[in-house]
């Protein structure tokens, strides 16, 4: 009896530390991009996700359409808006990121997507304020 409580407990931490690898999928907050032009925007845009590995698929207006692919592995795609002296950085689709769009519509990712998103971010807002200066 004692076997299989602990088999069952065992289990379920397991279960537990392999759900850990997700994170909510929240899109960051807008970035001040006040003083700068548009195409002083898109340079700085263009800057961060060079030095960070990924590539512009499209470009329509004040709005980019980027994707990375890592390893061959894990891909994703995000849309840019420059608009209004700001930049929003949306989740368009992923492949091999554990994405999931779960009950009540609460979105789940890896939480690798969350870092490099994370990390897209503090390079646009650096290169931001270089040209600020």
């Amino acid at each position: 009896m004692t076997r299989k409580i602990a088999f069952t407990m065992i289990a379920a931490l397991l279960l537990t530390v392999a759900g850990c690898r997700t994170t909510p999928l929240v899109n960051p907050s807008p970035i001040n991009a006040s003083n700068l032009t548009p195409a002083q925007t898109r340079t700085a845009i263009f800057d961060g996700l060079m030095g960070r590995g990924w590539i512009v698929d499209s470009e329509k207006g004040n709005s980019m359409v980027a994707s990375i692919n890592v390893r061959g592995k894990h891909e994703a795609r995000i849309a840019i808006d420059y608009a209004n002296e700001q930049v929003a950085i949306n989740y368009i689709d992923s492949h091999n990121l554990k994405y999931n769009k779960g009950w009540g519509g609460k979105e789940t990712i890896h939480s690798n997507y969350a870092n490099w998103i994370k990390l897209l971010k503090q390079d646009i807002q650096m290169e931001i304020q270089k040209l600020k200066r």
